[in-house]
């Protein structure tokens, strides 16, 4: 990049195309939607180094069998740990229990004309970064920065970590901690 300055707004389109990706991935992690990470890494780091960001970048990730093999041990039911990426939990049968902020972040959706289309939870991560996205390409700068503060990065921290005692796999630890890279990028606009 060769910019002498970067604009919010430039920022935010940006950040919106990378945290898609990040979303895309997360709910279909296939060579399809994978083969673009290193293109999304790039742009971020490229943009954080032009814009002084002081978090830090994101790494190079191998997408291949072990990874997915590693991904369906630890988020789909395969292993013997099963870490949802979403902060509603079960409380028994067909009750989903969720806090404030869930609730908050639901009629946020609604009120945008947005659905999820997923099988997905509305809290799931996936979920969460498409609607972050969706405020970022619109440049909306300020809601997704409170979305982030007060609904993702409530939750995420945590979860990552419980994601990081859970497995070996150094693509999956880099994997998602570009995606709170990103998140604390959103969070710094």
């Amino acid at each position: 990049m060769n910019y002498t300055e970067i604009s919010r707004e430039e920022c935010s389109e940006a950040l919106a195309k990378i945290i898609t990706v990040l979303s895309e991935i997360i709910l279909d992690p296939h060579e399809n939607k994978t083969s673009v990470y290193p293109k999304a890494a790039e742009a971020f780091n490229g943009i954080a180094d032009e814009v002084g960001f002081g978090g830090p970048r994101f790494n190079e990730v191998t997408f291949n069998e072990e990874f997915d093999r590693d991904a369906a041990k630890l988020f789909y039911g395969v292993g013997d740990t099963t870490i949802g990426m979403t902060h509603s939990f079960w409380a028994g049968g067909l009750i989903t229990v969720t806090g404030k902020n869930t609730h908050e972040a639901f009629k946020t959706y609604l009120s945008r004309g947005l659905q999820n289309t997923s099988n997905l939870p509305d809290d799931h991560l996936a979920v969460e970064l498409a609607f972050l996205g969706h405020l970022l390409a619109e440049d909306k700068i300020d809601e997704a920065q409170q979305f982030v503060k007060n609904e993702i990065l409530a939750w995420w921290p945590t979860a990552e970590q419980n994601i990081d005692s859970k497995t070996q796999n150094a693509g999956i630890k880099a994997f998602f901690a570009s995606v709170t890279t990103a998140l604390k990028f959103v969070e710094a606009l």
